[in-house]
């Protein structure tokens, strides 16, 4: 039987004692197969965070329990009293993993491929707080000098923001934000044998199934860094994960479900900050029409559909903090008919074919859907697409709804609404809106209550126009064997600082007392 722990149970049951050898210095860690692309800039998976923090490293790094900045390649920082100037001083003689230097200007040159406009990368959208970084990445401003990023000397760097941005620290966290080595720039990122690495680890080679990191010995604080090697082991299926976890040959893997495995586990549960969600893509006809979206959310089974074992959503932004809690469209199917006799399809008569784009056509929830939309007589086609293929909009000839998910970069309400801004190239749904423009630009010149509370408006205005389907909000599920590491992080982020890592032997309280 799999036991599924939380935190809290974990942490009382099982206490930290001696340090293991110190000649166990290698961690095995399981993913998920799939083609890493190396470029920090174009980080598309949580897994790719995961490998990125290792061998990448910024400004600052966040704590792994905290979220709190800790100096990283800066050693200190200061702020303006108004939160609008954000000064950093790198530390003395930083390299990267093939000898070059790390300096002011390797931060500034990577900040400028990121916002390049012709690669046209939305991940440049994390930094539109700062002073005409939006309007020269839209290609709107072509002179530097209008940039709110200014290279002081060497080793000191200085931002200015347009307004305050009480996540500014946790987007210089992000791996998009390590500096880049001149020679860098023309690299192919699948061959990750000659990328100069900033952060405590090097690419070193692949295994049977999968990749080896190795410490970076000319990392800053590399002779802190126990953990010589990483082994990470890409598997496609998670009954081998299953066999090698339980005969001790991995330390660590992450979101298998435990109806997946045979063996028993001990799991570690976090709450993510993070939403699973279906999205209206469709820009013209009877799916583009708020109306008819919001009689199609009525006729669903909402409850039945969310009940995954997994956290219900009934909004996009996940709770946290002081932000308000949105309420979404309920199911009602009566009346969900009414609204389709109101938009001009009584009966669902005159109604297209519904295609939708899934995750995975094994999904019940995706049953539950068509079931529900052919009883009220619209015909609806499931699809699905290779991963590599699944977020190319090119590729959703004729799709209505597509299936999501977002993990929050930041832990604020704008890592999940900033995607739905008329302007933002995230955005590939029927949604536009100058009214949620506009308050989502309001919110940025407010602070603490106020501001969540004009996020939490914005937020309403996305939810009653029937663009969003919410589902659920999202849990790491962490296995962690009989031997375990002290220092693997617990956030809602899913961050992880591979540089603190320690291997320990993990006794039973019970033993003890």
């Amino acid at each position: 039987m799999n036991r599924f722990l939380g935190i809290i149970g974990v942490v009382s049951i099982f206490a930290m004692s001696s340090w293991a050898n110190p000649e166990s210095t290698i961690l095995r860690l399981a993913l998920p197969a799939h083609q890493f692309n190396w470029d920090p800039q174009a980080i598309e998976h949580d897994d790719e965070h995961i490998l990125f923090s290792a061998v990448y490293q910024g400004l600052v790094r966040l704590d792994a329990n905290s979220l709190e900045p800790l100096p990283a390649l800066a050693q200190a920082w200061q702020v303006s009293a108004d939160g609008l100037e954000y000064r950093f001083t790198l530390r003395p003689k930083l390299r990267f993993s093939d000898g070059s230097a790390i300096t002011a200007q390797s931060f500034y040159r990577s900040i400028l491929r990121l916002i390049d406009p012709n690669r046209a990368n939305p991940n440049a959208e994390l930094l539109y707080m700062i002073e005409g970084v939006k309007d020269y990445s839209l290609g709107e401003e072509s002179d530097l000098r209008a940039l709110g990023i200014e290279v002081l000397n060497e080793r000191e760097i200085l931002f200015r923001l347009r307004h305050p941005a009480p996540y500014f620290f946790e987007i210089l966290a992000h791996p998009a934000l390590s500096p880049l080595s001149g020679s860098q720039l023309p690299l192919r990122w699948s061959d990750p044998r000659a990328i100069p690495f900033s952060g405590p680890y090097l690419y070193a080679g692949e295994s049977e199934d999968g990749i080896i990191l190795r410490r970076n010995r000319l990392y800053w604080q590399a002779d802190q860094v126990e953990i010589t090697t990483i082994e990470v082991h890409f598997h496609q299926e998670e009954a081998s994960i299953d066999v090698q976890l339980t005969e001790g040959k991995l330390d660590w893997a992450r979101n298998l479900l435990p109806s997946q495995l045979t063996h028993d586990h001990k799991f570690l549960a976090t709450q993510r900050y993070s939403s699973q969600y279906y999205t209206f893509v469709a820009r013209e006809g009877a799916y583009a029409q708020g109306t008819v979206r919001r009689a199609l959310i009525k006729l669903l089974p909402l409850n039945m559909m969310r009940d995954s074992g997994m956290p219900m959503a009934q909004s996009l932004v996940p709770p946290h903090k002081d932000y308000p809690t949105i309420l979404g469209i309920n199911s009602d199917y009566s009346e969900g008919m009414s609204l389709l006799e109101q938009a001009g399809y009584p009966e669902a008569e005159g109604l297209p074919t519904l295609h939708v784009l899934l995750f995975s056509l094994d999904d019940p929830r995706a049953l539950l859907m068509q079931q529900a939309w052919q009883r009220a007589g619209i015909d609806v086609q499931l699809h699905t697409l290779d991963s590599s293929e699944y977020y190319d909009s090119s590729q959703w000839d004729g799709i209505a709804l597509v299936e999501q998910g977002w993990s929050g970069e930041y832990l604020d309400p704008l890592t999940f609404l900033s995607l739905w801004l008329t302007d933002s190239r995230y955005n590939q749904s029927t949604f536009r809106s100058a009214q949620f423009d506009a308050m989502i630009e309001a919110s940025h010149f407010l602070t603490g209550k106020e501001r969540l509370l004009k996020l939490a408006q914005s937020e309403a205005l996305l939810m009653a126009s029937g663009v969003v389907i919410p589902m659920n909000f999202l849990v790491d599920r962490e296995i962690v064997p009989a031997s375990a590491w002290w220092g693997f992080g617990r956030n809602p982020l899913g961050r992880q600082r591979f540089e603190y890592l320690r291997k320990s032997e993990m006794i039973s309280l019970v033993d003890v007392l």
